[in-house]
């Protein structure tokens, strides 16, 4: 049976993750990177109604059910300033690693949360750029590519301490492959 790939795929999981892990406070600010059809902080908002949540959302494509901003999120968390959000979520089909990357670089405010998910291919390739921040070298990972992006949750956790994270929340699926995560910035 076939698959396909939705924004609403392991909703349960990715809403109980949010519920469970948002920064306190009456009113929140949410960056939502990739939002598709915000269906996910419209379900967030309706379940914590004792908190005020304001998502900006971001997406390569319109939808005309969600406002938001159209265009490559990289381009725009560049030259955005950061320090407005209370919550960053980086929910993305695959590796969302330029964008975690981008966000740990820029300031931010104390306690943001950021929500992320993390999937391996089905080739089992990590992003070639956390490899080499992580020590493989190009020329490691291009002779013995399985080898190298092994254990992919075990590398972005090293790699997210290595950016100071120090405490990850993390659901992934039975193989390893999905990994829903969150963790707070001091």
């Amino acid at each position: 049976m076939n698959q396909t790939k939705t924004d609403n795929s392991f909703f349960e999981a990715k809403l109980r993750l949010r519920l469970d892990n948002l920064p306190e406070g009456k009113t929140l600010e949410v960056l939502d990177c990739f939002a598709g059809t915000g269906s996910l902080w419209r379900a967030v908002q309706q379940k914590s109604q004792e908190c005020k949540i304001s998502v900006l959302s971001m997406d390569r494509k319109s939808d005309p059910a969600r406002l938001g901003l159209v265009g490559d999120n990289l381009k725009f968390l560049a030259s955005m300033d950061l320090r407005r959000f209370d919550v960053m979520d980086l929910d993305a089909y695959g590796s969302p690693f330029a964008q975690l990357k981008m966000i740990l670089t820029k300031p931010l405010k104390p306690g943001v949360v950021v929500f992320g998910t993390f999937i391996q291919s089905i080739m089992g390739m990590l992003p070639h750029q956390l490899l080499g921040d992580l020590g493989y070298s190009p020329a490691m990972v291009r002779k013995m590519p399985m080898l190298f992006c092994r254990h992919g949750r075990a590398k972005l956790l090293a790699w997210l301490a290595n950016h100071g994270v120090k405490s990850v929340k993390i659901y992934s699926t039975a193989d390893g492959r999905k990994n829903y995560f969150s963790f707070c910035l001091p």
